[in-house]
Parts: structure tokens; C-alpha cells; sequence
């Protein structure tokens, strides 16, 4: 501004978890040299300061809920960033003078210190190894020629060795029990229900599966991805609440179903698509297939819906584990 360089005094927010809009504009007055989320609110919000110390708290979509403001006692110095915990229970502001500035909501925070791992890293390793060096002794009684003539070659230019095989490679690589195969269940009748249809025979591999024959079925992927992470499913299977449409409740029922499933079988996730048609917020990011689908909002690619239902879904267990917390403490 007039040839000098200025804070822009307003930040805006986009969403990006599906065709990337224009949500709303923060006003910062004092201009925000760092802006940081904090998770401690159910809601989404963002902590923003000034370079004057000047702390503001604000709601991402709301205009009307109203700001927190604070001013830190800086000294005289200049703010430089922020950084917020990972439960938003403990916020740090440093400035230029190198002091930390600590601001907690209880006396006790949980802060988790070792967020990264605390795994040495792996010594490096010589790009290329050191040249080998020959004995003197073998040095002194080699021959030496001027020119180096090649020899002469066993067979004709443009020919091939008799009775060779020549190995064809596979365009694709991977295993055939791993290959995708088709269950024919057209020859299933009244008398045979799905319990007693032998699944085991379309799959040789230990890991049970999920059926793929019912309405938004594209998120089995993402679920049995969630299932062998090991942290998340042990906070999942311990998770307690009493709301009517819980996904994080249906997801620990659907972990606990796949890990005492026989090998070989399948499970039917319908408790989970029963409640993921319940949720207003996967309807208005395009994540529901039927006939009610929003045309305007229905992405047709299998890739891009499953990566946005990837990111709605880790979302929302976030909320609901925050919401269960604030609901016990």
C-alpha cells in the first residue's frame, strides 16, 4: 500500500474438502501475523495474533458468535507465531526476545510432547564405495599392451542363441488370490439366506471383507482402512456415548464384527450406512448415493468421492470424541 508492504487485515476461509468455496471473511483489525485451529472448541475456530500481542478467537462459518479477545504483556516485543496442542487445552506464543508465552485452560493440560517420532535417524550410508586397489606385487608382474583388441564373437550379428526361452512379463503383477473376483449369487433362493452363502470359496486370504452389493458402498475401502490402524481402533472400540446417530459408535461396532469374523467371510456394514444417511453433512458434501443425490453435488468419480469421504469421516470423529468429552468433564 503506497509502495510499502502492509498486513492484510482480513483472512478468508475456503473449504476444501469438496469443489474449494468461499466460506466466510475473519476480520482482523491489528493485522494476524499467525493464525492456528483450535481443537478444544466442539465448533469449528481459529485462534489469530497480531505482531502487538493481540489474541483473537474466532468462529469459522458464524459471524455472529461473538469474538474472544485478550491482549499478551509483551514487554515491548514483537510476536513472531503460535502454536496450539493437539486438545487445545494448552496455546504458546513466542516473540523476537525469545520468551515463550503459555496460556492453559486447567492446571494440569494434557500436552502429547513426542507428537513426531523419537526414533534416531538411520545413519547415512556412502553413495559409492571406495575404488578397490590392487596388490603391488600382482601390479608388477602383469603385462602391458598398447591397444586392446575385443574378441571375437561366438555368433552372427542380428542372430539369437538356438532354443532360447523367451519370459513374457505379466502386465500386472500382482498375485492371483489377491485378484478381484465376482460371486455369482443369482442361483441363491428363498431357502438360502446370506448366512449360509459360503463366501470362503471367492476368498483364500484370511481377512474378512465387506459386502459390496448394498447402496453407498464405495466407503468399504476407507473402513477397513480405518480398522487396522491400530491407535485409532483402540480409541474407536473404547468410545461410549448415548446419541440415537453415533458414526464413531457404528465404526467400533464394525471393527469389533471384523475382528471376531472367521477368516474368509464378510460382514455387511449396515448399521453404518443406516446412520452415514442420517448425518446432514455427508448429504451436503455429496457423499450419499440414491435417488434423492443432489446432481449438482454428486461426484461421479469413485476416486474423488472416496478420498472426500475419507476426509468428512476422520473429521467427524473428531467432533463426536470432543462432544463426548465436553459432555463428561
Amino acid at each position: 500500500r503506497a509502495g510499502q508492504v502492509v498486513i492484510d487485515q482480513f483472512i478468508k476461509v475456503f473449504d476444501v474438502r469438496y469443489n474449494a468455496r468461499l466460506l466466510n471473511q475473519l476480520q482482523c483489525p491489528t493485522g494476524p501475523v499467525s493464525v492456528a485451529f483450535n481443537h478444544g472448541y466442539e465448533s469449528p475456530t481459529v485462534s489469530i495474533v497480531s505482531a502487538t500481542g493481540s489474541v483473537q478467537t474466532l468462529h469459522l462459518t458464524n459471524p455472529a458468535v461473538a469474538p474472544f479477545n485478550y491482549q499478551i504483556d509483551t514487554h515491548g516485543a514483537t510476536i513472531w507465531g503460535q502454536s496450539v496442542s493437539s486438545t487445545g487445552e494448552l496455546v504458546a506464543f513466542n516473540d523476537d526476545s525469545g520468551w515463550v508465552h503459555m496460556y492453559c485452560s486447567n492446571e494440569d493440560p494434557y500436552v502429547n510432547v513426542e507428537s513426531f517420532s523419537t526414533a534416531p535417524v538411520d545413519e547415512g550410508i556412502l553413495a559409492q564405495q571406495a575404488p578397490f586397489e590392487l596388490p603391488e606385487d600382482l601390479l608388477d608382474c602383469g603385462l602391458t599392451a598398447e591397444e586392446v583388441n575385443p574378441a571375437k564373437g561366438m555368433y552372427k550379428s542380428n542372430s539369437s542363441l538356438h532354443g532360447a526361452k523367451v519370459i513374457e512379463t505379466k502386465k500386472n503383477g500382482l498375485p492371483d488370490i489377491y485378484s478381484r473376483v465376482e460371486c455369482n449369487r443369482s442361483a441363491m433362493t428363498a431357502e438360502r439366506r446370506y448366512e449360509e452363502f459360503d463366501f470362503s470359496t471367492y476368498n483364500k486370504t484370511r481377512l474378512p471383507g465387506l459386502t459390496n452389493d448394498l447402496a453407498n458402498c464405495y466407503v468399504n475401502p476407507v473402513l477397513q482402512l480405518l480398522n487396522f490402524v491400530p491407535e485409532l481402533r483402540c480409541k474407536i472400540v473404547g468410545h461410549t456415548c448415548e446419541r440415537e446417530f453415533c458414526l464413531t459408535c457404528e465404526t467400533s461396532f464394525l471393527s469389533h464384527m471384523i475382528m471376531t469374523c472367521p477368516p474368509g467371510l464378510a460382514t455387511q456394514p449396515l448399521n453404518f450406512l443406516r446412520t452415514l444417511r442420517q448425518v446432514r453433512e455427508a448429504a451436503a458434501l455429496g457423499l450419499i448415493e440414491g435417488k434423492d443425490e443432489l446432481e449438482a453435488r454428486a461426484d461421479h468419480s469413485p476416486i474423488r468421492r472416496i478420498q472426500a469421504f475419507l476426509r468428512f469421516i476422520l473429521e467427524q470423529l473428531n467432533k463426536e470424541e470432543l462432544s463426548r468429552r465436553q459432555a463428561v468433564g
